[in-house]
């Protein structure tokens, strides 16, 4: 949909995320957004949103993540990544695989993980980032999240590198500290590759990978309603439509095939959430 479109690109290294957005939408006008921030020194798939479509980002927020992350054993960051000042260092214990697949195991499932005190999360209004360079006491508090899957794909003396299927707000910079902590020794994040947002992978043959698309494909998971004109128009004009289905859900509004927005089907009436502007669909 000309105007008003997701991007999904793989961010490169060394940049931010709000740099990698600027940078792709330099041409496209109005409003831009990111779904799934990552960190200077990570790489991957990355949302990005401009125009009308950005008021449908928010809903990517669901979306599992999954990553290719490397720990560096021995070494003690503040930012608990590679990016961070060193704090101690330590020769680090050395372990099997099997001790190494083990310990992983055990961060499977919902877990409670403390984010790190260099991040964006929220302390009384303020992030917990600036306070920490403000040289503020302050605690963060304890989170649940939650680890579909956890995988050892390659150990040495000084690295182990794992695959991860997690819940949107899962530190991986917390879970590196963790797994290294529950080995014996201390490690940080040193390298970090998002492979997967939901369905939104990497695809090859691309240099820089770019995938575009309109607001019914990138809400792939939501189902369809194909609305009649009119009840479109009412749809728009903040009215209700009364429907046969009993069922309830979040739901696109179709109407000739073409994207309207979001609804919500509540007991067979239908009400509007969050609706392109009325000269635009896709």
């Amino acid at each position: 949909m000309a105007g008003a479109e997701f991007v999904i690109i793989d961010k490169p290294n060394g940049v931010t995320s709000r740099e990698a957005m600027y940078s792709t939408l330099s041409s496209e006008k109005g409003k831009k957004g990111i779904e799934g921030i990552l960190d200077p020194f990570a790489t991957g798939v990355l949302i990005l949103a401009y125009g009308p479509a950005t008021r449908f980002l928010s809903y990517g927020h669901t979306l599992k993540k999954e990553y290719l992350a490397t720990i560096r054993l021995g070494i003690e960051t503040d930012s608990y990544d590679c990016d961070g000042k060193i704090l101690r260092t330590e020769v680090p214990k050395v372990s099997t695989e099997q001790q190494v697949k083990d310990v992983l195991n055990k961060f499977q499932g919902e877990i409670e993980q403390v984010p790190p005190r260099l991040s964006n999360v929220k302390i009384a209004g303020k992030p917990a980032r600036a306070r920490a360079r403000g040289d503020q006491q302050f605690e963060v508090p304890s989170r649940k999240v939650q680890v579909d899957s956890i995988t050892l794909e390659s150990l040495s003396e000084n690295e182990l590198c794992f695959r991860a299927v997690v819940s949107s707000g899962t530190y991986i910079r917390s879970l590196a500290v963790d797994i290294a902590g529950s080995l014996g020794t201390i490690g940080h994040l040193s390298a970090l590759r998002r492979t997967a947002i939901g369905n939104f992978t990497l695809g090859p043959g691309y240099s820089p990978f770019e995938k575009r698309m309109g607001p019914a494909e990138f809400l792939y998971w939501l189902p369809g309603l194909e609305l009649k004109e009119k009840q479109l128009l009412m749809v728009q004009q903040g009215k209700k439509v009364f429907l046969e289905s009993e069922d309830e859900d979040i739901v696109k509004i179709l109407s000739a095939g073409e994207f309207f927005g979001l609804g919500q089907v509540r007991k067979g009436v239908l009400s509007s959430i969050r609706l392109l502007p009325v000269e635009q669909n896709g």
